[in-house]
């Protein structure tokens, strides 16, 4: 019988096709993981995933608009913003692949913020 581990928001995963391990908040050697794995950060209860070179936003909240007013942020502003790699869009989901901004990472200052700010911030992007 399989382990159900309980995903929480801000911390890192060892994902297989299986099962999802927690890692320790120390960094990971990609080399010492199995070659049929990836790690992933929960960043909130909306289907997300940051790997080590890209950020995958998915579902049904996620909207052209979005995508829009980032490249529209990157280009007429000086404001840090992760570039838009690609967004493809139906009638019913959204997914957005996008770079992560070197040393802004919520993961890293999220355990130190409250429910609400989080939920705040969260509901904003």
């Amino acid at each position: 019988m399989k382990e159900k581990v309980t995903l929480r928001e801000m911390e890192c995963y060892m994902k297989t096709r299986s099962r999802s391990t927690p890692l320790p908040p120390a960094p990971v050697n990609l080399d010492d993981l199995p070659t049929d794995s990836e790690v992933i950060t929960v960043l909130a209860e909306q289907m997300g995933r940051k790997d080590y070179s890209y950020i995958s936003k998915t579902g049904r909240s996620v909207r052209p608009s979005e995508a829009k007013a980032m490249r529209l942020i990157e280009k007429h502003t000086s404001v840090p913003i992760p570039n838009v790699i690609y967004a493809l869009f139906n009638d019913t989901n959204g997914d957005i692949r996008m770079t992560s901004i070197p040393d802004s990472s919520l993961d890293k200052h999220g355990k130190s913020l409250d429910y609400k700010t989080k939920q705040s911030l969260f509901h904003k992007t």
